[in-house]
């Protein structure tokens, strides 16, 4: 007989689906047990089953408050405290008022949410930018800058773990004011080959940042991988660059070239600005042309945490 699906309540949008148990291993083998939300119009949701007990620590907030942009907020307008108080009820979470405004002020700068004023007060809605919580991750990104050039290199790894079909893939560049042009797009290709100029649009920059949306040569179904190679070549030459990760990633691995010998320092920085992490990994080698290689690896860099280098 076959076994009957179960329907319950997504515990991350709330809604009605079928849900599955599921399960993972890290590359340590550590397992991982989820509940899956099979949704009728594809989406799927996963639930850390170990959130049953540990629900009240703070450690996935950041996500929480995502999730309930994402799905719950729509087109209401909620002022500060009300949407905070909203999210702790839903999630049984209790969020520090600081580190709740720092992740909305981020999320803004992305245009995820908007915050707009009415008969002087501050409200926040729904912004046209999309959040990529539960969409896709990226396996690997190495990012090697050439300082001499100021060629930037990014190949990325990612993998849709959605049911939904992927077409495009973010790429945050460490320089405001970025263009997209022949000279600054030098060697493009996925793994169906190279990258035409017109696949590329910028959809936000800042004084240090811009945004970028790749769209990729093959829609990327779930639970299939592509890569994603990018040399970009920049303008400013910076003692100090930060690079926002666009999605979870499981490795980052950075990579600086130069003709002089530097004294290098990188660090990761949280969504919320509260903690600062060191690299997993830090080396410094020569290699046979006589160029000084920095190399810092991060290990399970959550979307929008910033990994910064600094010169002296």
């Amino acid at each position: 007989m076959v076994k009957p699906v179960k329907i319950d309540r997504c515990k991350i949008c709330g809604e009605l689906s079928k849900v599955y148990k599921w399960w993972t291993k890290s590359t340590n083998g550590k397992r991982y047990n989820y509940l899956k939300f099979v949704h009728n119009d594809g989406t799927v949701h996963y639930y850390n089953i170990l959130k049953e007990t540990m629900i009240k620590e703070n450690s996935n907030f950041r996500q929480y408050i995502e999730l309930f942009v994402k799905y719950n907020l729509e087109d209401k307008k909620m002022r500060f405290m009300e949407m905070k108080r909203s999210i702790e009820n839903k999630y049984d979470i209790k969020i520090n008022n600081q580190s709740f405004w720092r992740v909305i002020n981020r999320m803004s700068k992305f245009n995820e949410i908007q915050r707009i004023e009415k008969n002087g007060k501050i409200y926040y809605m729904k912004g046209s930018g999309e959040s990529n919580v539960g969409l896709y991750i990226i396996d690997e990104i190495y990012l090697t800058l050439d300082q001499d050039n100021m060629i930037l290199s990014l190949t990325i790894k990612v993998f849709n773990k959605s049911n939904k079909i992927q077409t495009s893939v973010p790429i945050l560049v460490p320089e405001g004011n970025f263009k997209i042009n022949q000279k600054s797009l030098t060697n493009s290709f996925d793994l169906y080959g190279r990258i035409d100029i017109s696949n590329f649009k910028v959809i936000f920059s800042y004084g240090d940042e811009t945004g970028i949306v790749v769209d990729m040569n093959k829609p990327l179904r779930s639970y299939e991988k592509n890569l994603l190679h990018l040399e970009l070549q920049l303008k400013n030459d910076e003692k100090y660059r930060s690079f926002a990760i666009p999605l979870d990633t499981k490795v980052v691995n950075i990579c600086l070239i130069s003709k002089r010998k530097n004294e290098m320092k990188s660090k990761k920085i949280s969504l919320d600005y509260s903690k600062e992490t060191k690299a997993d990994f830090t080396a410094v080698d020569r290699n046979n042309k006589g160029e000084w290689i920095y190399n810092f690896i991060y290990n399970q860099v959550k979307a929008k945490e910033i990994v910064t280098i600094e010169t002296s």
